[in-house]
């Protein structure tokens, strides 16, 4: 027997399931199109967008945005109105100086920086009080992993602090992947690993074809996209995961260079995912790691603005409770 019409019955069966495969992912974009989610959120890269002005932050050739120096600002936050405060390096500081003879360091986005709560009131101010230290806050918003690194290598290390607290927020590892910060209206450097080594990108590194129409255009690519990157916060692959990988483990690298205390805590998103995937860096590397969405199946009712989506007053007392509890139990502490 000919075995030309075996192969053409698996070659039609091939066919019927490839066009199966299309016509499902055809459907899935049609319905995520009707319901507007997940609307694009394309990748950027650097020399695509300009900064444009701000009131508020100014232009950092390494870290894309800081404060403007000696800024004295004003933001409401669903009613509650603070006074956001910067000093000459542009970073957050409080009414008045914080007093200890230890420093606390704290990194982190606008959840370390304190969005909608006093200086006092974050979770930062309330873990250095409670230990007897000053604290130092060196959180930004919209900052990502590598603008962290960044910050902790120029701008913290320098001070030689007791301890440096990294807060970790999830969404920090997609924003190291973009050059621009569409809500800031910043751009920033963007890197890639050559061999294992960090290497900022340029125009150059820009992609074409398929692959960038889908990233700009598909709400079928955005779904993966998201669904990889949160999977990734259990089972790690893929750039999202390698290329900030590279940035913590240079953290850690820098820290020990400078004979500096370093941990890291996670401030989980109202969804209230653990992030498995960091604590066994941490194991790995041997350095303290506080996940309270791992140790707390639920968070307490009340920790986050409803629409805002930050911690709120209560929320930062509650993460400091936790912080202050882990690190006593720890030299660290002492």
């Amino acid at each position: 027997m000919s075995p030309f019409p075996a192969r053409l019955r698996w070659l039609r069966r091939a066919l019927v399931a490839l066009g199966a495969c299309v016509v499902a992912l055809l459907l899935l974009e049609l319905g995520l199109r009707t319901v507007g989610y997940p609307f694009p959120q394309p990748r950027t890269y650097p020399g695509e967008h300009e900064s444009r002005p701000s009131g508020h932050f100014g232009a950092d050739p390494a870290l894309g945005w800081r404060m403007l120096r000696g800024a004295r600002l004003m933001y409401e936050t669903e009613g509650r109105e603070h006074v956001y405060l910067s000093n000459e390096r542009g970073f957050r500081i409080g009414e008045t100086p914080s007093t200890g003879t230890r420093t606390l360091a704290v990194l982190g986005d606008s959840f370390a920086w304190g969005a909608g709560v006093s200086f006092d009131e974050t979770f930062a101010a309330r873990t250095a009080a409670a230990l007897g230290w000053r604290v130092e806050n060196f959180g930004m918003p919209g900052y990502g992993i590598d603008q962290i690194a960044e910050t902790l290598r120029r701008c913290v290390l320098k001070d030689e602090p007791e301890l440096v607290l990294v807060a970790i927020y999830a969404w920090d590892f997609q924003r190291s992947l973009d050059a621009y910060r569409e809500i800031e209206g910043w751009s920033k450097p963007a890197y890639r690993l050559v061999d294992g080594e960090l290497v900022e990108r340029t125009l150059a590194d820009t992609p074409t074809g398929p692959l960038r129409w889908l990233d700009r255009h598909s709400y079928a690519f955005t779904a993966s996209k998201l669904a990889s990157w949160k999977l990734a916060m259990r089972w790690p692959h893929g750039e999202w995961w390698t290329l900030n990988r590279a940035f913590v483990e240079r953290m850690i690298d820098d820290c020990k260079a400078a004979n500096v205390e370093l941990a890291f805590v996670h401030v989980p998103t109202m969804s209230w995912n653990a992030f498995p995937a960091f604590g066994e860096l941490c194991a790995e590397r041997g350095v303290p790691w506080l996940d309270v969405a791992a140790e707390v199946d639920e968070p307490p009712a009340g920790l986050y603005y409803a629409s805002d989506k930050h911690l709120n007053a209560v929320g930062h007392a509650w993460l400091a409770e936790k912080i202050v509890a882990w690190l006593r139990e720890r030299p660290l502490g002492d």
